[in-house]
């Protein structure tokens, strides 16, 4: 309905800076509620190299700039890793994020973003653990029909 949204995708990740394990395949699905906060939930699962799951409950607030559709994105996540590319369950990452939606027709958005990351410092210790603190940006196609 015009509440609820779900979206299930796949992802291939390309880690330039690893010597083995510098590709992984991941597939998810999510959920999100056009309500205050906007609440989602996503599950990741790795079939590559990470080879386990994640978790991720988000919030965020969208604000329109003017009448064609450009919208300011704000949000925050956490992240529970549950065995992918750990060996145990950990809070994984929290995330502070902003985004453009920039429509180019009725079905295709053009949406910027940065983030920056953050995660459980324990995790720095972990044998074979993976730990990122620092910030990505892109640039996200979107397509809805």
């Amino acid at each position: 309905n015009d509440k609820v949204s779900a979206n299930i995708g796949f992802i291939n990740y390309a880690f330039p800076n690893f010597s083995e394990g510098r590709y992984s395949n991941e597939v998810y699905g999510a959920i999100s509620v056009d309500a205050p906060l906007q609440p989602s939930f996503g599950v990741y699962g790795d079939f590559g190299g990470g080879k386990g799951m994640y978790y991720n409950f988000g919030v965020g607030h969208s604000v329109a700039i003017g009448d064609d559709g450009l919208a300011l994105n704000l949000s925050a996540s956490i992240g529970i890793n549950q065995g992918q590319w750990i060996d145990k369950t950990a809070v994984s990452d929290v995330v502070l994020g902003i985004s453009f939606d920039m429509p180019l027709t009725d079905h295709f958005t053009l949406s910027p973003f940065y983030s920056y990351i953050t995660g459980d410092s324990s995790l720095r210790t972990c044998e074979d653990c993976f730990y990122y603190t620092g910030s990505i940006a892109g640039v996200a196609l979107n397509v809805s029909y």
